[in-house]
């Protein structure tokens, strides 16, 4: 099996342009973003395309820990979520606009949280040799995805408190959020539980 993601890491290394351009695209106008703020002095406005720089970075960190390339699908998918959530809804007020955008961007990210879970089991079975049975990779993905959307909000609870931000407004505004990311997963892990019975194998998730 190493053999076999050796020589799939070598051919997507020709390609890995290509695979990085959502987030190389995400990277571009987070630094435009920067530069406006600083030719206009907008320091404020500074933070958060700044921090989204690093933040892009992350799925190729995820790749050299890995050890596996991650398919350009995935990345537009985060890219996405940065774009959707941080920059458009934070930095460009777009929360503000419309209140219901923000459970919109948590029903999203519980689609990738959940997509990303099926992709990285599929190469931890491919590797280890392993077949769950299908039942175990739903609960998973759902599982994960679950336990995501509770850590971030307990850290906008944290942050409320320590640094005196707004970000939960109520405990309704909380509890959406939870089951928008919820939720979300329980529908990719219906059609997916419907998938390997159907004889679909976790590996041909885990294409590149």
């Amino acid at each position: 099996m190493r053999t076999v993601d050796n020589a799939r890491t070598t051919d997507t290394r020709a390609g890995a342009f290509q695979r990085h351009l959502p987030l190389l695209a995400t990277e571009v106008i987070c630094l435009a973003a920067v530069v406006v703020a600083v030719v206009t002095r907008q320091w404020s406005d500074i933070i958060i395309p700044a921090l989204l720089i690093p933040a892009g970075l992350v799925p190729l960190l995820l790749e050299r820990w890995a050890r596996t390339p991650i398919p350009a699908w995935l990345q537009g998918l985060y890219a996405a979520l940065l774009l959707s959530g941080p920059f458009l809804g934070s930095h460009l007020h777009f929360y503000a606009v419309w209140g219901l955008w923000d459970t919109v961007v948590h029903f999203y990210s519980g689609i990738l949280i959940a997509l990303g879970t099926v992709y990285a089991l599929g190469i931890a079975y491919r590797r280890t040799d392993l077949t769950p049975p299908p039942w175990f990779e739903a609960v998973v993905v759902i599982a994960v995805s679950g336990l995501v959307a509770l850590l971030w909000e307990m850290s906008e609870f944290t942050a409320d408190i320590v640094v005196g931000t707004n970000a939960q407004r109520n405990n309704t505004d909380t509890m959406v959020d939870l089951v928008a990311g919820t939720s979300a997963a329980v529908l990719v892990a219906i059609p997916l539980l419907l998938r390997r019975r159907r004889g679909a194998s976790a590996d041909t998730d885990a294409h590149a």
